[in-house]
């Protein structure tokens, strides 16, 4: 471990220790368990998270969590799962763990290259197949667009975004041969006229990448969750899923809570 994820963890363990008010509802983003990828959390840390957060949370859907926290019905603690990009291991990896704790999760996949791979800063990263991808449906999990080419669409025409966000959904749902309502910004990032777009593209809800706890009314088009990394490790991920994270941003980058 870094002396910088060192610091980090130390201080969302300080920071929970403040957290007393009611019980936080949380949505927990990974991106790739059990591989080289430079986000990918060990598979036997991945495992024991899981345990934790089943301990700690009442784990459920996504749709579920959205609807009881909408509807002023959640109780206790809820917390939902989401994966994104679409990597491979996430489903020879992270998929028997899941299943094992009884956990469904949601994997947002950038639809350009299923089958194929990801080639980013860290190399090379096989992504899941359309067949994989009809597994993880018919294994109970939720499947979502996270765009075709994965990028930045607050950074790209409004044609090219409006592209990006249609035909995620059209290839999605021709793959799957099911309604897909739920969109994550590639890389978090979205403004007004990327939320639009998403709205009369027929999303009902989408996910960004900002850290915070759900609570207060619900935006369903800026949905926060806690980003999970390799560097989280042990009594520092409980820390984190309290607002204590959302605290460690807004220390760090005044005005990212927005």
């Amino acid at each position: 471990m870094s002396w910088r994820d060192a610091g980090r963890n130390a201080a969302y363990r300080v920071l929970s220790t403040f957290d007393r008010g009611a019980p936080s509802h949380v949505v927990v983003l990974y991106h790739s368990v059990g591989s080289p990828h430079a986000a990918s959390v060990p598979a036997a840390t991945f495992d024991r998270q899981m345990a934790r957060l089943r301990a700690r949370f009442t784990v459920v859907p996504l749709d579920t969590l959205l609807r009881e926290v909408a509807g002023g019905r959640a109780a206790g603690r809820l917390a939902s799962v989401t994966f994104d990009d679409g990597y491979r291991d996430n489903h020879e990896h992270a998929l028997p763990i899941l299943e094992r704790h009884r956990v469904a999760a949601t994997f947002f996949v950038a639809t350009g290259f299923v089958g194929g791979a990801f080639h980013g800063w860290s190399g090379e990263h096989p992504m899941m197949t359309a067949d994989e991808l009809r597994d993880v449906a018919a294994r109970g999990h939720a499947v979502g667009a996270h765009g075709v080419s994965h990028v930045k669409l607050t950074q790209v025409p409004a044609a090219t975004a409006a592209h990006e966000v249609r035909a995620s959904k059209a290839w999605l749902e021709d793959c799957l041969g099911r309604p897909v309502d739920a969109f994550a910004y590639p890389k978090g990032a979205h403004d007004e006229v990327v939320r639009r777009l998403v709205a009369d593209a027929g999303f009902r809800v989408a996910l960004t990448t900002r850290e915070a706890v759900l609570e207060g009314p619900l935006d369903w088009l800026r949905v926060p969750r806690l980003v999970i990394d390799r560097g989280l490790r042990g009594t520092a991920f409980d820390a984190k899923l309290s607002r204590a994270g959302q605290w460690y941003q807004a220390l760090r980058r005044p005005g990212s809570a927005a």
